[in-house]
């Protein structure tokens, strides 16, 4: 193969960095691993151990900006394969070009104000170009897969399903003072309720508050509840939205946490409800899978897939629906034990092993 050039910029970034890592760690770990060419920071690069035997091609423009449009490294080889794993391709240089989609948001949900309308325009030409000019694009989901073809009429037989996984390392902790001392840093209760997302519209997490707040207020239920990965609580509404709905006391926002924890923070949970309206994947259904977690999830875009049977599923805009669900996932017992076990023969659809292998395949394929 010919040089074979990765843009590794997001690779600390909570969603697509995710992937990047996951991806990244396995390829490096097959017995014909390609020789990768990274663009990014060498400093962040440089603290991925697995990454220590490709070049690095320090390039660490902002995203979404116009001089990476025009500042990409070896855009003028027309040789070399490019992998973008985001929609923001250089789309004028030349050579081969894959590009991974993780989602539509932007298209679909790109919420309000000038920001948002602004990366619905960049997001609208983006995807028209690489109708154009992607050699393949590759995405993590069957249903965002429908979404190209169906919404963007991208050319189905240019599109191919590399879904997410989870690291090895992603499983509940067995070091019982380490969990104990995790517990009481964060001052988690005996049992409570787990939220996992960003404080954007499409995950819903508005309507999860007030369809809480009426199950406590009418006391069907008593279990607080948590939420994770808000990145600046005291910016958010979702606070506020609490204290209006005099449920102050039952919603704590936890602070950010490193990746390695967040297995003992699911691990720690009575169950994790996911109500978000659209996902390209819903990486954190796995993670709950992974540690034991019971799910109760919304049947919206791509969940169901990336659930399996491991969930109890509601309509995300019912909210008589998802308090059903809520309701049932923490009362009954043996439909707790059943998620639990259909949460774990769900994860043995999903690897980084076979995602890197069969993005080699397409390295190869093009490079042909």
């Amino acid at each position: 193969m010919g040089r074979i050039v990765f843009d590794a910029r997001m690779i600390e970034h909570s969603g697509i960095g995710t992937h990047i890592r996951g991806l990244l760690e396995a390829m490096a770990d097959l017995s014909e691993a390609p020789q990768l060419t990274l663009l990014g920071d060498p400093a962040k690069l440089k603290r991925y151990p697995w990454l220590a035997d490709w070049e690095i091609a320090p390039f660490d423009t902002p995203i979404y900006s116009m001089r990476e449009q025009f500042g990409f490294p070896f855009s003028e080889a027309s040789g070399c394969l490019l992998h973008t794993p985001h929609y923001n391709a250089p789309l004028l240089r030349r050579g081969s070009l894959v590009v991974t989609v993780h989602d539509l948001i932007h298209l679909l949900m790109p919420g309000k104000g000038p920001q948002a309308a602004m990366k619905r325009v960049y997001a609208g030409v983006f995807f028209r170009l690489l109708k154009r000019r992607a050699d393949r694009i590759l995405t993590v989901s069957e249903a965002t897969r429908r979404d190209l073809i169906e919404r963007l009429g991208l050319p189905e037989e240019r599109i191919i399903v590399t879904p997410n996984a989870l690291s090895a390392g992603f499983r509940p902790v067995q070091d019982a003072a380490r969990l104990d001392a995790f517990r009481h840093q964060l001052k988690l209760p005996g049992a409570f309720l787990l939220a996992v997302g960003i404080d954007k519209p499409h995950k819903n997490m508005e309507r999860l508050l007030r369809t809480l707040a009426r199950l406590w207020r009418e006391g069907w239920l008593d279990l607080p509840l948590y939420v994770a990965g808000v990145a600046k609580p005291a910016e958010s509404r979702l606070p506020r939205l609490a204290e209006e709905l005099g449920t102050g006391e039952s919603v704590r926002f936890l602070p950010h946490l490193p990746y390695e924890e967040l297995p003992m923070l699911y691990q720690s949970a009575h169950a994790l409800i996911f109500p978000s309206l659209y996902e390209g994947f819903g990486l954190p259904v796995l993670e709950a899978q992974a540690c034991g977690c019971p799910v109760a999830a919304s049947n919206a875009a791509s969940i169901p897939e990336a659930a399996g049977e491991g969930a109890v599923f509601f309509d995300p805009r019912d909210e008589a629906a998802m308090e059903a669900s809520i309701l049932q996932v923490v009362d009954d017992d043996a439909l707790r034990e059943r998620l639990r076990a259909a949460g774990r023969e769900n994860l043995a659809r999903f690897s980084w092993q076979s995602t890197a292998r069969r993005t080699l395949e397409i390295y190869q394929e093009l490079s042909r």
